[in-house]
């Protein structure tokens, strides 16, 4: 027995020393797959960080040269310039950091002399300009962040205001003539009486497609009666409490709390809109009666709600992650965008004349729009355009209608003032997108590479948004003074790569006058007494801006009407500036400008009086 146990007792020794030696050798075999496994992500992250070293010094080098059209889609990892603390996030903010004048001389103090040569100038941006540091903002974010959480404090009170404001304006409202006619009382009576009763008949639940069919017949019904322009038909439509009966059905859109379960179909939303802008063209009461009544800060916290949704911070952060038919439109946020434009552009037009009070009120649902962040949500929406929009016209409808909102924001603020604070807003989101948003359109997948074949035919929805865009930056670079914001870095690339598109596509395109009409008198007010801006516009690729605006077709120098269009930028281009004018003289005599500035004509224009304000002109 004694022997057994001790044989059993070896054995179990014997076992136990086996499998310990098994443990050490399958943990030994798991460490060396571990230390493979780490040592080939390693190789792996080497790899692709040579690869990103690589693609970021052909980026850089690429963007060393002013020939190509650099690219609008942000780093994936933002860089920045050691030197001039300077943030870049995309190709074209980095092309036009390299040659600013900051940055020149920067780099010619770091070599402690100024010829370099390209390489050494190359050399240096690559040891300077580098990733960003993690968990370092930029400055101009956190500005921006600070601007937008200010104005929506803001936003509050005035909105406090105007719920004020509108209960006094309805409790001294005379009780409605119920008993007005109008060529389409009947009709306009039904449908409103439709649309209550389908309003008080159903439950919380999705309509049936009858309750549905029942809403969008009264719609079309209005909206068929109102075609009619008769103004009477919109008196009977206010007097039968229409304006009230269609804030209900917002408010019930308004209620749904963000989600997508409204009871009423976004179709019937859209309808629901065309009435009410249908129930307000061209008539002063019932818009100020909107106004007045403070319907439109409803209409104004929906739409933010909407556009907020189009723009999610992830597609901010990742546009390159978007199809090539561009950001995504929403009806709904078109159709009350329109109802705003469109009433805000009447009361601003000077077509009417409006009361103290009105106008007063105009100011504070303007700057509502501003301080509720609409501004900056449609910026962020413009920017998501990176892509030609030729084949999206549903796309370019949308970005249509969001310009004419802009534009009509700044028709309705005073000249010099901005109590509504839109300026600062404009100027904190680079003009609204708006330039960004052109370039991508415009000028992404290389489309101005090669101006040795006529530019290819743009769709007309192409060119409607293009006009928009440039007839609202005009009306801002004119009237409010920030040809600042479209001179800055990266902006002021984009806006010479778009001008020398335009004005090399519209001569190619003849049929073009509008537009190349509105680009050219762009230039003009961007080049206004700004030597920096008038070095833009002789830069880059041959042949530039100036070259272009010289070589013009003949009418423009014949034609007394295309001659007040094109001779004042040509002055602004070159007035004071020694090199422009020298360029300018090898295209055309100056006496044809002298003689245009000595004129009746050039007296007068605008341009003129602004560029020649503080001297005579240059002999």
């Amino acid at each position: 027995k004694a022997s057994a146990a001790s044989r059993h007792k070896e054995r179990l020794e014997r076992l136990s020393t086996v499998r310990a030696a098994e443990q050490d050798m399958k943990e030994e075999l798991q460490e060396k797959i571990q230390q493979k496994q780490e040592d080939a992500a390693k190789r792996h992250a080497e790899y692709l960080g040579d690869i990103r070293q690589k693609a970021w010094e052909m980026s850089l080098l690429r963007c060393g040269s002013d020939e190509k059209v650099p690219n609008i889609t942000n780093f994936q990892v933002q860089k920045k310039c050691v030197v001039c603390g300077v943030f870049i996030k995309s190709e074209v903010h980095l092309a036009s950091h390299l040659r600013s004048k900051q940055h020149q001389e920067e780099m010619a103090k770091m070599a402690d002399r100024k010829d370099l040569t390209e390489e050494e100038m190359n050399a240096l941006n690559l040891k300077y300009i580098v990733d960003a540091p993690e968990g370092e903002t930029d400055p101009k974010s956190v500005e921006s962040i600070e601007r937008v959480k200010n104005a929506k404090k803001k936003a509050k009170k005035i909105k406090s205001k105007l719920a004020g404001k509108a209960a006094d304006y309805l409790s001294t409202l005379p009780p409605p003539n119920k008993h007005m006619d109008s060529p389409n009382r009947a009709k306009i009576g039904k449908s409103i009486r439709e649309i209550e009763k389908l309003l008080g008949s159903q439950g919380k639940g999705a309509w049936p497609n009858s309750s549905v069919s029942s809403l969008e017949r009264a719609f079309g019904e209005m909206s068929r009666a109102f075609e009619k322009n008769s103004a009477k038909d919109q008196d009977v439509f206010r007097a039968l409490g229409g304006f009230d009966t269609l804030e209900k059905i917002y408010m019930m859109l308004s209620e749904c709390g963000g989600d997508n379960t409204c009871v009423i179909p976004i179709k019937s939303l859209v309808s629901a809109g065309k009435v009410l802008v249908r129930a307000t063209s061209g008539h002063q009461i019932n818009t100020e009666f909107m106004l007045m009544s403070n319907k439109f800060s409803l209409i104004v916290d929906i739409l933010l709600d909407r556009i907020g949704r189009l723009t999610p911070e992830q597609q901010q952060q990742r546009p390159e992650e978007m199809t090539l038919q561009g950001p995504d439109p929403d009806p709904l946020s078109q159709s009350l965008m329109s109802l705003l434009s469109s009433n805000i552009q009447f009361l601003s037009s000077g077509s009417v004349k409006l009361s103290q009070n009105i106008a007063a009120r105009l100011q504070d649902i303007v700057s509502y729009i501003v301080c509720s962040g609409t501004v900056d949500s449609l910026a962020g929406y413009f920017t998501l355009v990176r892509d030609p929009i030729d084949n999206s016209p549903e796309v370019a409808e949308f970005l249509l209608i969001a310009l004419q909102l802009l534009t009509s924001l700044t028709s309705a603020i005073e000249l010099g003032q901005d109590p509504s604070h839109l300026l600062s807003a404009l100027q904190g989101t680079e003009l609204g997108g708006t330039v960004s948003m052109l370039y991508g359109m415009l000028l992404h997948q290389g489309r101005d590479n090669d101006r040795d074949t006529e530019p290819l035919e743009l769709p007309q929805h192409t060119l409607d948004v293009s006009v928009e865009a440039c007839t609202l930056l005009q009306r801002l670079v004119r009237d409010h003074h920030v040809q600042h914001v479209l001179g800055s870095e990266g902006i002021s690339l984009e806006f010479r790569h778009i001008a020398s598109y335009l004005l090399y596509y519209c001569q190619h395109h003849s049929q073009q006058v509008q537009l190349l009409n509105l680009v050219i008198t762009l230039v003009g007010y961007f080049t206004a007494n700004n030597p920096d801006n008038q070095s833009i516009v002789q830069s880059g690729s041959q042949p530039s801006v100036l070259q272009q605006l010289a070589n013009l077709p003949f009418q423009y120098f014949s034609q007394p009407e295309l001659k007040a269009v094109l001779f004042p930028t040509l002055l602004s281009c070159c007035f004071n500036n020694d090199v422009n004018m020298a360029i300018l003289s090898q295209e055309m005599s100056w006496k044809l400008i002298e003689d245009f500035v000595q004129s009746e004509d050039g007296k007068e224009n605008i341009l003129v009086k602004l560029v020649t304000a503080s001297s005579s002109v240059k002999q």
